[in-house]
């Protein structure tokens, strides 16, 4: 049996002891997930594709209504709409990267904690953003610390992994994007 690694306190007041075994269990599950995430991005991307051949095949709504249809430019809730469904998949998967390296790298830790942060409160925004909640504003404000956060994490591990260097931007990305909130 391996021993111990050593306590750690739960906010909760808990005494959590992980062995090296559970850890080990951990990041195999999260290396499976990794990889479905990855299969499920490969076939959302390759619907998408198809959708838009489908389109551009068969011609556009254009004309309808008596008026062409012309694209608007994105409004502040698109933008962090957006921003979030990015940061939802880069988030995981620097959580994985992290979780996975761990042993040869601890001070991956901080970086895996910073990112379950951020994906706790990217959650939130990006569903009160799909439904243009009036609380958008107010919450995506109050969680731009969180973001700022995570990119300051994660910036210390972007000159070795690629990953956290993305993470970082798309995190700066997401307070540029909530700033422009009104």
């Amino acid at each position: 049996m391996p021993e111990p690694l050593p306590a750690t306190r739960h906010p909760g007041g808990q005494v959590l002891r992980w062995s090296e075994q559970a850890i080990h269990g951990t990041v195999q599950r999260m290396a499976i997930q990794r990889r479905e995430l990855l299969i499920g991005a490969g076939a959302a991307i390759a619907t998408a594709a198809a959708g838009q051949a489908f389109a551009a095949e068969h011609g556009g709504h254009d004309g309808h209504g008596g008026n062409a249809a012309k694209k608007s430019p994105p409004t502040p809730t698109t933008v962090v709409f957006d921003n979030a469904i990015a940061l939802r998949a880069l988030g995981e998967l620097c959580m994985a990267f992290c979780l996975e390296n761990i042993p040869k790298n601890p001070s991956l830790i901080d970086c895996a904690r910073t990112a379950k942060e951020m994906l706790a409160v990217n959650g939130a925004i990006e569903g009160l953003a799909a439904m243009n909640s009036p609380r958008l504003t107010p919450v995506a404000k109050a969680s731009l610390a969180i973001y700022e956060n995570c990119e300051k994490i994660c910036r210390k591990h972007a000159p070795h992994h690629e990953i956290c260097r993305e993470c970082a931007d798309h995190c700066a990305a997401m307070r540029t994007a909530i700033a422009a909130l009104s």
